[in-house]
């Protein structure tokens, strides 16, 4: 390849045979950092009117290989050269490239780190997307990014208007007009998760049944033999296996599990599906276990949910829900107590596990500890799950939001004061009282801090603090 400042002052002359795009996609690091500065140096460099076009596909570049490597600095490249094309003047095309590279890199940073910022800036640059001349596949696929994203929130923060915000984008999206029945096929896949999401989180039957309808239109659309096919029969097996489930039916819950292990076996052992197949495979297996109990059907979840995680990396966003899964089936043998323990610490520090998640784990491991007599080590878990309960209850929510998840987990303060005391730790006993008692009243508090202040140096900040204080103060009252 020739080097990238000759290819770049060649790029205008018409003897030139080559895609200047596929001349940054091909780039070794080296040379991506000269386009780099090329971007950054903007039409100050003669060069940059020559290419200026053709600078967009840098974030792809960039997010291409982040996904073969994991280098966390070439996510960060990603994200900067997308706010840099952000600023340029593009046409709609252009910008709307940017626009879904930013938010793609945004959100698998935000996988990565569990920075709130990352995924709030993704769901706002998604939004602004929906607001070209879009139509067809292209704004079918934005509506369902949006909802992707609205749905990753909802499951962070327990956020139940999200979630029904991303499952009213993804109705509109199934029906938009001119939209390639392969579009169609995995918007109908994406409705179906969030429909499974809001089934699990209010038992919601009516969501589940269309969750299974959705998944067999799915399935029905998409091409046949192709990946997109292969996971929408595992999802429908998945979601099979919730309605058996649901109805006690050993025998439907039989048949679906007969379903995902077929297709677990069709898979080579190097695929990279092959872990999320597992996993749909041994929460059916838990979900019998549930039903019938036996030391052999435990031992049988507890292999194949273990086969799951190790495939998995710990980066991974499916991984903490994976790890909550074996830990449960480790529950029902007395002998894996240390391993649940070990899978409960690993979820409740997660830094990039759902918050609900990482609660879960916090308190079932301290009562774990408490019935294993291990004291100190308990109250250490209930501290996690007290200091995690202002998480879950996600100032992004409502109010009534909010008082639901608190009224679910009543009861963690008083639990986690009583094993203080216990252990001579008064003190903190009162702490995490106080913590569990004022957590909305704290909320409140919180968005009405004096601003006289920073108004007398910084009115400008003062006035946009201002004006989140009293957003954030409305959510009291919805």
């Amino acid at each position: 390849m020739a080097g990238i400042t000759e290819a770049v002052d060649a790029y205008h002359c018409p003897m030139v045979l080559f895609d200047p795009a596929d001349l940054i996609l091909n780039a070794n690091d080296e040379q991506l950092g000269r386009f780099v500065d090329l971007l950054n140096t903007g039409a100050a460099d003669p060069r940059f009117a020559h290419i200026r076009e053709t600078l967009y596909v840098l974030p792809f570049a960039f997010l291409e290989r982040y996904q073969a490597g994991r280098r966390a600095d070439q996510l960060d490249q990603a994200i900067a050269t997308s706010r840099t094309l952000l600023r340029e003047d593009f046409d709609s095309d252009l910008t709307a490239s940017a626009q879904a590279n930013l938010a793609s890199a945004l959100v698998l940073r935000y996988e990565l780190t569990g920075e709130a910022p990352d995924l709030e800036e993704a769901i706002a640059t998604s939004r602004a997307s929906l607001t070209g001349p879009v139509a067809g596949d292209e704004r079918a696929g934005r509506l369902a990014t949006l909802a992707h994203l609205l749905a990753k929130r909802a499951d962070h923060y327990n956020s139940a208007k999200d979630l029904e915000r991303a499952v009213d984008l993804l109705e509109e999206s199934v029906r938009v007009p001119e939209a390639s029945p392969e579009k169609l096929g995995q918007c109908w896949s994406d409705l179906a998760g969030a429909l499974r999401d809001r089934y699990h989180r209010s038992r919601d039957m009516d969501a589940l049944v269309r969750a299974v309808a959705a998944l067999r239109k799915a399935v029905e659309l998409s091409p046949t033999g192709s990946a997109h096919h292969q996971m929408n029969r595992i999802n429908l097996a998945g979601a099979l296996r919730d309605y058996a489930s649901a109805t006690r039916n050993i025998g439907e819950l039989d048949a679906a599990l007969a379903d995902a292990e077929a297709m677990t076996e069709e898979l080579p052992p190097t695929d990279p599906r092959l872990a999320d197949y597992l996993f749909t495979l041994g929460t059916g297996q838990l979900s019998k276990l549930r039903l019938v109990g036996g030391a052999d059907a435990a031992r049988v979840a507890q292999a194949t949910l273990q086969d799951a995680l190790n495939r998995t990396q710990p980066d991974e966003p499916i991984y903490a829900s994976i790890a909550m899964s074996l830990a449960e089936a480790f529950l029902w043998d007395e002998n894996r107590s240390v391993d649940a323990l070990r899978l409960l610490d690993l979820i409740t520090d997660h830094s990039s596990a759902p918050a609900g998640g990482r609660f879960d784990a916090a308190r079932l491991a301290a009562e774990l500890r408490v019935s294993l007599g291990d004291l100190r080590p308990a109250l250490s878990s209930w501290r996690k799950a007290v200091d995690l309960l202002p998480v879950v209850a996600w100032r992004g929510s409502n109010y009534a939001e909010r008082q639901a998840v608190l009224g679910r987990h009543t009861g963690t303060a008083t639990e986690a004061a009583a094993c203080a005391v216990a252990v001579g730790r008064s003190a903190e006993a009162v702490d995490m009282l106080e913590i569990g008692r004022g957590v909305q009243w704290s909320q409140l508090l919180e968005a009405r801090t004096d601003l006289a202040r920073l108004r007398a140096v910084r009115p400008g900040l003062a006035a946009r603090l201002e004006t989140v204080g009293m957003t954030l103060n409305a959510t009291h009252h919805c």
